[in-house]
């Protein structure tokens, strides 16, 4: 099985141990078990089913409603945020949807991005669907540094505009997005981008702290992302293995 490598300065991964919910519980059956009966087998994660037809986002919206995914669980649900909004980035985080959709999402495991890139084409939030095509090694780095967002071939649920959002504020509504949409009994959260160390000033000049972001002047510090982790989360009470 090829390795999937991330190309960051920074990389968080946190694995989250469900237990119960404060408000919501978790639903009442396993994905797997409600989908016995209808046709919702891993076929559907693929990009020629018609969910994922990126020129028709209203066909992943009955996708989803037909999944009744917010009503069952899966073994796991992943949670990416790509903060790739810097011309070297930016390729890299492409390259690596990519690959991941070499993988996709499954009957078990749901992998979910929130990608912003160099373009000005707002902040997209994708379920990572896999490929029916072979994965091609001889794609680098410099195939995708004129690869448009747009290319991506997993479905798009929603764009946010690009200055909607504080960083932390962003990466915060991520996570509660993500939970309460896909619940799972575990959860992988990978913080993607830039680093430059440990601050606890948010201003741009001052060096130090993860996700800059150049159009909004604003960056997370590592007591940022403490507070972002706890309230972005705080639908569930979880433990961090």
């Amino acid at each position: 099985m090829k390795i999937i490598k991330y190309f960051v300065c920074f990389l968080l991964l946190l694995l989250f141990k469900q237990g119960y919910s404060l408000n919501l519980g978790l639903p009442d059956q396993e994905c797997s078990e409600l989908w016995k009966n209808n046709h919702l087998k891993k076929e559907s994660y693929l990009f020629n089913s018609a969910s994922a037809d990126p020129d028709k986002p209203s066909n992943y919206k009955k996708f989803y409603e037909t999944s009744m995914r917010a009503k069952c669980y899966k073994e796991w649900t992943v949670l990416i945020d790509m903060n790739g909004d810097d011309p070297v980035l930016s390729a890299n985080a492409l390259m690596d949807i990519y690959d991941l959709e070499s993988i996709g999402s499954s009957i078990s495991v749901d992998v979910l991005v929130q990608i912003n890139t160099k373009d000005d084409t707002g902040i997209r939030r994708t379920h990572i669907f896999r490929s029916s095509e072979k994965w091609d090694k001889n794609k680098s780095k410099k195939y995708f540094e004129n690869y448009s967002p747009s290319k991506i071939k997993s479905p798009v649920i929603k764009i946010l505009p690009e200055k909607a959002f504080l960083e932390t504020n962003l990466f915060e509504d991520f996570l509660n997005w993500g939970m309460q949409r896909y619940p799972s009994k575990h959860y992988m959260v990978v913080y993607w981008g830039h680093g430059e160390g440990w601050t606890n000033s948010n201003s741009f000049d001052t060096p130090g702290g993860i996700g800059i972001n150049p159009d909004t002047k604003y960056k997370l510090t590592i007591p940022d992302l403490k507070k972002s982790l706890k309230k972005g989360g705080r639908v569930f009470n979880f433990t961090i293995n």
